[in-house]
Order: C-alpha cells, then structure tokens, then sequence
C-alpha cells in the first residue's frame, strides 16, 4: 500500500520477484522431488529445503535489480494492475514453498528415531500448515478487496480495508490447511510433547484476535485474551512476550476500549509488569528484568503517561519539547523507507494546513534509517525536501551522534509508523492514532468548540 511513486515502485519491485519464481519453480520441480525422495538422513533433507529456498531467492532477487528500469516506466494505472497480478503468483509461490516444507517434515517423520528428531518434523509440518491457513485468510482478503474496487494506495479506502481485514479474521474462514492443523495439534497435545510449537501457532492466533478487539472491543474478550496469553507466554523469550503485549496494550490505550482511560491502562500494566517480574512468565532472572524493563518503556508512551521528547532536529540543532507545551501535538515516529508512513503523508499535510493555525504542531522523528550518520541524514532530508513537509523533523541519527539514548530505545518503538498525540499539558490522550481517526480526533478538538 503506498501513496508515492517510490513506494508503489518497491511493491511492484518485491512482486515481480515472487511472479519470476513462478517460472523457476515449474521449471525445477521435478528435480526437487526426486533430491527429496533421495535424502535419507534429516541433515540432507535440511539442506536439500535449505537450497530450494535459496536459489529460488537469489535469482529473484537478481531479476528484480533487473527488471528496475522497466518497471519505473509503467503508469500508476499499470502498476496497479500488475500489483494486483504479481499479489496472486506471490501467495502461489508461498504455497510451494510452504508445501515442500511439509514434505520435508513428513520425509524426516519416516526416518525420525526419537522425540527430538520427531520434534524437528512436527515443526516444519505445523509452521507450515499454519503458514498455508495464513495464505488462505491474505488471499480471501485480497479477493474481497478486489471485488469492491477498493485501491490499498488510496487513504480514503484504508477504512474499508480494513474493515474487511477484522471481518475475515473474527469468522477465521475454514479450510483444508486448517482442518489439518487443527487435527494434528489436537494428536500432538495428547502426546504431550510438542507445547513448544503448538503454542507457537496459539500465540499466532492469538495475535489475530488481537487485531480483531482492536476494532470490535469487547471488556469479556479482552479479558479472556489477557488471560490466555499469560498462559502461553510462559517460558516464552522477552521479545516475543514483549511483542504481544505490547499489540495488547494498546488496544487497551485506544479510542474502541471501553475503559481506554489512564487508570484502566495503568492497572493492566502493572499487572503485565507483575507477570514479568514472575516465574508465571521465566525461571530467568535475567528474562524478567527485560521484559519487565521494556513493559515500564511501553508505559511511559501510553494514554496518561507525561510525553518527554528530546533530540537533534534535522539541522543538527537541540530540539525545544517545552516550546510545545500549550499545543496539541502529533508525534509521528516514522522511517524514509517505510510505504505506510508515506502513505499517511497526505493526510497529514491536509490536517496540519487545517489546525496548524489552531495550535497544532507536528514533530516526526525518523528512526531506524539505514547507513551511517551521514547517510540517513541525507536520506531524510530528501525525503522531507520531496514531499515538502513543513512541520518539525527530528533526527535520531543526529541524537545518537550526540551521545543521547535513542527515542526509538526510550520508548520501546517496535515499529513505524507510531503515532502519538499529546494534549497541550504534554500528556498522551491517543496512540496509534491515524487516517480517519486523527482527522475527527482533530476535528473534535478544533472544530467543535
């Protein structure tokens, strides 16, 4: 999904590399089988999947630096079309992979000798039937799209997208590759054996019903869904707890909760902070310390919590936060290479035109840029130059550089885009505020007075 020509461009660029594996993939399938059916000892079977993956890779990668030139020539009505095109052979190319990936893990249960080399097996197979049920839900999703016309490029469809995208997850449409998922973790959690990869494929779930209570909120839900991941988090590493929980949080922070208030938000952290500190979660000292440490970053960007930015701005000058305070602020964590960031640009130069008057401000702060110092200072300030923003920009390459802790590490920032709004006393009223959300948040705050 993107806005700008750059943006569009990447997308058809990483389609057309799944289009030309297509191709290559006829071409040696026959081959492929046949070294499969030959291996006989599970390091030749890793290593036969291994190179099926990779030559497949290389040469994609290889055809799409080719194929650059031609591509950028195409009108945007082309590029759509061939989006469209390249998103269908894409999910036909994942489905191979993924299909020879089962394969390999049922050739390995004919030769397995004990739990461990079973353990490898069933890992493959259910990754991959997972990853098949997935495929499925992203190519409903696309079909439904489609049928309504609707152009993932075009901010005023984001909306209905993704509305289609909470439907489809809450029904978790049936199929083949989930009937046989479910058949198998039901043999396997009989067996008792294998929790370490069914939970893997419980937490994935999980996440989509997490992405589901962030439009359809329901406090029995929420609740349910807090208790469940504790459940599975438990012995799980710090950055995947963290993750989960952080996706949880903020849907408890926005504006669809039922108690999105600072009191609500501050008790669910405290108890995910508890969780942390406690052997529910890890025997590992070390592992409570730093998921408890990344919780306590999280809390301090959620609704309630004071807002305490700093920094170097583009120019290489000290950033002024307290300047701000009296206005409403959109801090907007953001990256040059990042297409949905692109994506909101527009909107966000509509609405900063609108209220800036009004005593809007926007501050975005580009993390996670690629290079060195140099380099990612240049690149943002291209960027800034092409789509002529002129609202604040902060540099966290520049921040670095002068020995401050990065924003990005200050706040536990995950992702781009996060978007924060700030209320005049400098506290956070919204997170992951975007689209059409911000415009009537904003509208709210402007316009009805």
């Amino acid at each position: 999904m993107s806005k700008t020509n750059i943006s569009r461009f990447s997308l058809i660029v990483a389609a057309i590399c799944l289009i030309i594996g297509i191709t290559i993939a006829q071409r040696t399938n026959a081959n492929a089988n046949k070294k499969l059916d030959d291996a006989n000892t599970i390091e030749q079977i890793e290593s036969y999947l291994l190179s099926f993956e990779g030559e497949r890779n290389k040469k994609l990668q290889e055809l799409a630096v080719a194929s650059e030139a031609e591509l950028s020539k195409l009108t945007p009505e082309d590029q759509n079309k061939k989006i469209s095109e390249f998103q269908k052979i894409s999910l036909a190319t994942r489905k191979e992979i993924a299909n020879e990936s089962i394969r390999a893990g049922e050739k390995i249960l004919t030769i397995a000798k004990n739990d461990d080399e079973k353990f490898i097996a069933y890992k493959y197979i259910i990754t991959n039937y997972s990853r098949l049920d997935s495929i499925f839900i992203g190519d409903t999703i696309r079909k439904q799209v489609e049928d309504k016309k609707l152009d993932g490029a075009n901010p005023e469809h984001s909306d209905k997208i993704k509305e289609i995208i909470i439907n489809i997850l809450s029904d978790s449409p049936s199929n083949e590759y989930r009937t046989k998922l479910d058949d198998l973790i039901a043999k396997l959690e009989k067996e008792g054996k294998y929790d370490e990869i069914i939970n893997e494929i419980k937490l994935e779930r999980l996440g989509h019903s997490i992405a589901v209570l962030s439009t359809k909120f329901s406090a029995d839900k929420f609740n349910k869904t807090k208790s469940e991941l504790k459940k599975l988090l438990k012995g799980e590493s710090p950055q995947v707890a963290y993750t989960m929980i952080s996706e949880l949080l903020d849907v408890a922070a926005s504006d669809n909760a039922v108690a999105a208030d600072p009191q609500s938000i501050a008790k669910n952290v405290k108890e995910f902070t508890d969780f942390a500190n406690s052997e529910d979660f890890s025997k590992e000292a070390d592992a409570r310390s730093e998921l408890a440490k990344d919780i306590t970053a999280l809390s301090s960007r959620l609704p309630g919590a004071e807002l305490k930015l700093y920094g170097r701005t583009i120019d290489d000058k000290d950033f002024d936060w307290a300047a701000l305070r009296g206005k409403v602020v959109l801090v907007n964590f953001t990256a040059t290479w990042c297409i949905y960031c692109k994506l909101e640009i527009p909107n966000l130069l509509k609405l900063y035109e609108q209220y800036h008057s009004k005593g809007f401000e926007i501050v975005s702060v580009y993390i996670f840029e690629h290079g060195e110092t140099d380099a990612a200072v240049s690149a943002v300030k291209k960027a800034v130059s092409d789509e002529k923003i002129p609202w604040i920009i902060v540099s966290e390459a520049l921040t670095e550089k002068s020995k401050l802790e990065k924003q990005s590490e200050k706040y536990n920032i995950m992702g781009v885009p996060t978007m924060l709004l700030i209320d005049k006393n400098g506290k956070v009223t919204a997170t992951n505020i975007q689209g059409k959300t911000l415009s009537d948040k904003l509208a709210e705050l402007f316009d009805k007075k």
